[in-house]
């Protein structure tokens, strides 16, 4: 699909999958909480960031079809950051309208830090990593090596409360659950 070769799943592969899919559930009840959030308003945000993992596989096929047929990953690149901005000002254009013109408040651009503009460095790092691997490791090798390496950091961000963010304990499950998800992102990618 969307011009990715064709991999017939080993059982290696769909045991990596499992792996990786409790290693996420036992990430989630391993937070602190985390009974009452699924039970709370904080479900329908799960779910949206489970949405918005399941359309990085495709944003990164897409990007590599485009890599192969353009030849030029910069410009993949490039051309990828341009549609998401112009993309961005429509949102933001709707979102104003729905609040009936309110002005968006961007006072706090003059006492951001230095590192509040990495953001985009790393989502440029991101999205041209993934559309130039997944031509060369297959998407499920890419996918599960950049989650095992955003859990990796994320246990680090939420430990020491990194970029002013509230600080959380790293519970033994949620501990375990990354251990797993690791297992499972090795299974997929060396099997």
């Amino acid at each position: 699909l969307l011009g990715v070769p064709r991999q017939t799943p080993k059982p290696a592969t769909l045991l990596g999958t499992a792996a990786v899919l409790a290693g996420v559930v036992a990430i989630v009840l391993g937070q602190k909480g985390a009974t009452k959030e699924l039970s709370g308003s904080k479900l329908g945000w799960m779910l949206l960031a489970l949405i918005a993992g399941a359309v990085l596989p495709v944003q990164g096929a897409i990007n590599g079809l485009l890599r192969q047929d353009l030849g030029a990953p910069f410009v993949v690149g490039t051309i990828s950051f341009v549609v998401a901005t112009l993309s961005m000002i429509a949102v933001l254009l709707v979102t104003l309208l729905l609040m009936g013109g309110a002005r968006p408040p961007l006072g706090g651009l003059r006492t951001m830090p230095w590192w509040g503009w990495i953001g985009a460095v790393c989502g440029a790092t991101y999205v041209t990593t993934v559309f130039v691997a997944i031509p060369a490791i297959g998407t499920a090798a890419t996918v599960g090596l950049t989650v095992a390496g955003q859990q990796i950091v994320s246990l680090f961000v939420d430990r020491y409360g990194w970029f002013r963010l509230p600080q959380r304990e790293i519970s033994t499950l949620r501990f375990a659950g990354v251990v797993v998800l690791l297992l499972g992102v090795a299974a997929i990618k060396v099997f």
